[in-house]
């Protein structure tokens, strides 16, 4: 299993065509995209959800 981490703390996985994802998948791993906390294109209360305070909430998402 591969967790694939966008960039961030503004960022966001758009759900399109990955090389890299469709690499891993089509080599037999499960890869899992996350739209954590803080990521963009959910509305401005969601992007600023960690706003002052990297590095926790969305870490929790994620794990």
């Amino acid at each position: 299993m591969i967790l694939y981490v966008h960039g961030g703390p503004n960022g966001q996985d758009a759900h399109s065509f990955s090389f890299d994802r469709q690499w891993f998948a089509a080599n037999g791993y499960v890869v899992i995209s996350v739209n954590y906390r803080g990521s963009s294109g959910r509305g401005s209360a969601y992007q600023k959800a960690i706003f002052a305070d990297w590095g926790n909430k969305e870490v929790v998402d994620l794990l």
